[in-house]
Parts: structure tokens; C-alpha cells; sequence
């Protein structure tokens, strides 16, 4: 973000494109930058999912692996709609299962 770098270099946005100019080998730094903070944070979360630290393996999984089941979401359908809940709880309608358990002992057909 161009408006954050020039906060902290403490030069505004005309500065930064006015140097831009004078420089254009510039913004190729300015990618590899970005690149080697990707990198070494990648990199940090791989030695901490190999330390097992703070539990970074489940941590990937849930990221990476959803399809394989690691995920906390959980999607109810509420008539035909799908709702994603950012938890593994599902809501239930207990005065539906109230009414199941009344007609249990009944014959089927006459519940």
C-alpha cells in the first residue's frame, strides 16, 4: 500500500511517484521486498508447523486442506439457503426433536 509506505518514510504520495520517475528500477525492489516478506514468514510458519508450536500444523490444514474435512466451518441449510457458521456448533431446532420423541412410540403412519 503506496499511502502506508509513505506514512512511514514520512514523504507523500506525489514524493513517492516523483522518485519513481527519477528511478524507475524502483519499483522491481519495491517487488522484491514484498516477495522476501511473503517468503520469510512462509517460511517461519513452516519451522513452526515442523516445532509444532502454538498449534500451526492444524492452523495449515484448516487453510490449506479444507476439502480433505480440517476446517471450523460448519454450512447448515435453513430452507434451501446455505448459512456458513464460523464454528464447528450446529443450531438445532429442538421443538422439532420435542415432537419426534412425543410420537416415538406410535406406529409409523400415525404420527
Amino acid at each position: 500500500n503506496n499511502d502506508e509506505a509513505c506514512f512511514y518514510a514520512g514523504i507523500t504520495l506525489d514524493q513517492l511517484k516523483y522518485f519513481r520517475e527519477l528511478h524507475p528500477e524502483f519499483s522491481a525492489i519495491k517487488h522484491a521486498c514484498r516477495q522476501h516478506l511473503g517468503i520469510t514468514a512462509k517460511a517461519k510458519f513452516a519451522k513452526d508447523v515442523e516445532n509444532n508450536i502454538d498449534g500451526a500444523a492444524l492452523t495449515y490444514l484448516k487453510m490449506k486442506r479444507k476439502d480433505e474435512g480440517y476446517t471450523t466451518r460448519t454450512d447448515v441449510t435453513s430452507g434451501g439457503e446455505k448459512i456458513v457458521q464460523p464454528n464447528a456448533i450446529a443450531f438445532v431446532d429442538f421443538a422439532i426433536e420435542e415432537k419426534q420423541e412425543e410420537h416415538a412410540d406410535e406406529p409409523i403412519g400415525q404420527q
